[in-house]
């Protein structure tokens, strides 16, 4: 299971260079990639009403494939933090993959596409996270066990680890995903 923090960086930072902060605080050993996430719906299970996702994400470095993978994302659980269940595995094509999915009656949701940053420290991953037709957001992340003792000792790490790096935050975070604000979004301007 994923814990996660998402935060809008203007929550964060106003009229700050975040990339130089961050690698000032955690070091210059960073990874930029590009993903491109192809979001699916079920001829079953109504993704939306289930707070499930299915996806399959290219994963591009140095102008080419890196990685294919598809991933399975259940509800996100409890009311704060966003954790839930993500079974990942890797794949070869994904236009195969995807015309697949289509011929067992899965549609295509929508595209999701950003440049994400990542820096390391520790069990932890702090991405900054740009995010096409969106704002900047900064993601801090790491895996737990479905253990609730577990999960309650990796939470506090988390919001301390977020306060010591940002004590500009105010506690607020945003639970939705990049795919739930893109719809929302989509629908406003509709």
């Amino acid at each position: 299971m994923e814990a996660e923090l998402k935060i809008p960086v203007a929550n964060v930072f106003v009229n700050v260079n975040l990339r130089a902060y961050i690698t000032k605080i955690l070091g210059s050993s960073k990874e930029e990639i590009f993903q491109i996430d192809t979001y699916f719906q079920s001829p079953i299970i109504d993704f939306y009403q289930t707070d499930e996702a299915f996806r399959i994400r290219r994963i591009i470095s140095n102008g080419k494939d890196e990685k294919i993978e598809v991933t399975y994302k259940g509800p996100k659980k409890g009311r704060e933090m966003k954790i839930r269940e993500e079974i990942t595995t890797g794949i070869l094509h994904h236009a195969e993959a995807t015309r697949i999915f289509q011929r067992l009656g899965f549609s295509i949701v929508r595209e999701v596409s950003k440049k994400r940053t990542n820096w390391r420290k520790q069990s932890i991953t702090l991405s900054l996270d740009e995010v096409e037709g969106l704002e900047n957001y900064i993601e801090i992340e790491l895996m737990v066990s479905e253990d609730k003792t577990e999960i309650q000792n990796k939470k506090d790490k988390l919001v301390n680890f977020t306060k010591e790096i940002f004590p500009e935050w105010d506690g607020k975070e945003e639970r939705k995903s990049y795919l739930e604000l893109l719809i929302r979004k989509d629908l406003d301007l509709g």
